[in-house]
């Protein structure tokens, strides 16, 4: 008997006859293969490749941090548009100082969108002989633009942090007395007094160290309007004893 009997086999998925031994693959299947290989091989090569990779970014909403600093900051220099991880490059953008919120947008097949939106400036904090522009969370940030409204004066640096920062209570206090008194200009900080002011009728007010400055406002108002309506001039209220309100 002859032993060219052909056998047919599977390789891959793929029909294979065994003649005389040997493989045998017609010539589509050997395509069909090859390319199989060559994407297996080639395709992370090519997504990596410098076709695709991140060279520069669109970045908006910046007026006071420069923009090469939020690029530089996403990490995203070089780096291929698949590999990008959006989320993880915003995270990195939020912990820039001076940024509030970032999202990340990506395009193939190579352009990248940062967005950010950047804390307004709450105060300017005047402490010893330095000035520093911070934001509603207490953060410096660049002194870029339009001065904040508010000036804190804090000659001694009463208001100072073991870290160099402003006090924590300090911020939440003059958040407060800048949405009670929109038209404060200048607050004061000393170690005695705590926050105090000058108030547009004429006399200084002491809010004090201690007790919720809510409660401090309010009696504030009703001191103020009861002597206004008696026509009472005084030079101080303090508001330093919680609950009470000295005037003299």
């Amino acid at each position: 008997m002859r032993r060219q009997a052909a056998v047919v086999a599977s390789l891959s998925g793929l029909p294979v006859r065994l003649v005389k031994g040997g493989l045998h693959l017609g010539v589509r299947r050997w395509a069909v293969l090859l390319a199989v290989l060559a994407i297996g091989v080639g395709l992370p090569q090519l997504l990596d490749g410098s076709y695709f990779k991140v060279t520069a970014a669109e970045v908006r909403g910046c007026q006071r941090i420069p923009a090469e600093a939020v690029y530089a900051a996403s990490g995203l220099h070089g780096q291929s548009v698949f590999r990008i991880r959006p989320d993880e490059a915003a995270t990195r953008l939020a912990a820039l100082p001076g940024v509030a919120a970032a999202a990340v947008h990506v395009r193939l097949p190579h352009h990248v969108r940062i967005e950010v939106r950047e804390y307004l400036p709450l105060v300017s904090w005047q402490v010893f002989t330095t000035t520093v522009w911070l934001g509603d969370d207490g953060t410096p940030i660049p002194m870029v633009g339009d001065p904040p409204a508010l000036t804190l004066v804090d000659a001694g640096g009463a208001a100072m942090d073991s870290s160099g920062g402003l006090r924590p209570e300090v911020l939440a206090d003059l958040k407060a007395l800048r949405a009670a008194r929109p038209e404060l200009t200048h607050v004061y900080y000393g170690e005695q007094e705590g926050l105090y002011f000058r108030a547009p009728a004429g006399w200084t007010v002491y809010l004090g160290v201690r007790g919720e400055i809510g409660e401090k406002l309010a009696l504030l108002e009703a001191t103020e309007r009861d002597l206004l309506a008696r026509s009472e001039h005084v030079d101080v209220i303090d508001l330093r004893f919680e609950g009470h309100a000295l005037v003299w």
